[in-house]
């Protein structure tokens, strides 16, 4: 008989303690040796860093295989493997529980359980980004020119924004996609997005359409574009639910493509 995912961690005691492998001095959790164990590195071979310019697919793997080849490039998220016990063998390829930053306490870190990593399939790629929420993850590629790519996966599903990040080093969302994880998954298909050649920055965004995208938006005082993304993404970073993040890149995504939008 398998373990729940949530039995387990609720059998896990939850000591704070200071984890001497984190660079900043932050307050962990403590996890019982003989249930998980800090997962060792294992050496994978890389598809490639980056994407070429002309490329139109790429090979997808199981999200296991792609945390063990390119989990070094993620520094703020680290991993605790599930071990067998006698009781309930649990797999350990079908689980991994990801040590994020929590988003209720700073300085303190979460624990993010992610099932079915074997059946997850995402890019052969490296990141330069990852973000968990309660009930999903997001993770960035670096594309060509500047562009990124980032993953918002719930379960089976991916929701894709393509995009690039702009002086003030905010995402700016230019195209969207879907991809489904299936048994016999071996590659995804880029899709191609132009760079606008001007993004708004001092033009006041119009606050009554605001409301018809994001409905709980409750500034009724005039905004420039810049200091909206400022406060929308400063949402989308504390928010625990992963659908309310992929909603707030819908509603910037919105406004740049409707100029009606801007005043």
């Amino acid at each position: 008989m398998n373990l729940n995912i949530q039995d387990l961690l609720k059998n896990i005691q939850t000591t704070p303690t200071t984890s001497v492998n984190e660079t900043k001095n932050n307050s962990v959790h403590k996890i019982e040796p003989q249930v998980l164990q800090e997962e060792p590195e294992v050496e994978v071979e890389t598809e490639k860093e980056i994407i070429e310019e002309n490329e139109k697919e790429i090979n997808v793997v199981s999200l296991s295989k792609w945390w063990n080849t390119y989990r070094s490039n993620i520094y703020s998220i680290r991993s605790l493997t599930i071990m067998n016990d006698s009781q309930n063998r649990v797999m350990i390829n079908k689980c991994i529980i990801f040590v994020a930053p929590s988003k209720q306490e700073k300085g303190t870190d979460d624990l993010f359980p992610v099932v079915n990593t074997h059946k997850i399939k995402v890019p052969n790629l490296a990141a330069s980004d990852m973000m968990m929420f309660h009930n999903g993850y997001m993770i960035e590629f670096p594309l060509q020119d500047d562009l990124v790519m980032r993953w918002y996966g719930i379960r089976l599903t991916h929701t894709i924004f393509y995009g690039f990040y702009n002086e003030q080093n905010q995402f700016i969302p230019i195209g969207k996609d879907q991809f489904k994880s299936r048994k016999n998954s071996s590659t995804y298909e880029f899709k191609h997005f132009e760079k606008p050649d001007q993004i708004p920055s001092n033009q006041y965004v119009d606050i009554r359409l605001i409301n018809e995208y994001y409905p709980n938006y409750k500034n009724d005082q005039m905004i420039t574009f810049n200091d909206f993304l400022t406060e929308f993404y400063a949402k989308h970073d504390n928010v625990k639910d992963i659908n309310h993040a992929i909603k707030i890149i819908d509603v910037v995504m919105g406004i740049l493509q409707n100029p009606q939008l801007l005043i």
